[in-house]
This record gives C-alpha cells, structure tokens and sequence, in this order.
C-alpha cells in the first residue's frame, strides 16, 4: 500500500500508475533491469497521453481517439 512513498509520488498518482506497474511487471518478467526515474518519467507520459486524450466523452466510441492511446 505504501509503495508510492518510496517513488516520491502520492496515493492518487500510484493509483492511476498502473502503468508503472506494468512496465516494472515488464522488466521483472523478462529479466532486464530499466532505471526506476526512467520508468516513473514514461509512466507520468502515459499518464499525460491518456487524460489528455480520455477529455472526449465519447473516446470509448471513437476509433480515432483509441489508435491514439
């Protein structure tokens, strides 16, 4: 549960970077080692990319905006 502390991110930010999560999962998987900062740096990109773009209402609808993420 806590594991956000350690990244210098809180809560809410943990919560929404699953995506940490998946490229940290990633690395583990198939035994590469990838900088902790950098992976913070893509996840906060991710992040960025997908509440800019989830800002459509109907971006579950529209095939555009989901090639887009």
């Amino acid at each position: 549960m806590a594991s956000f502390e350690d990244l210098g991110i809180d809560y809410e930010e943990k919560a929404f970077f699953f995506f940490y999560d998946i490229l940290d999962m990633i690395c583990k998987q198939y035994g590469f080692e990838f900088d902790n900062d950098k992976m913070l740096e893509l996840a906060r990109e991710i992040k960025q990319i997908v509440d800019n773009t989830a800002k459509y209402l109907n971006c579950s609808d529209r095939d555009d905006i989901k090639a887009q993420l």
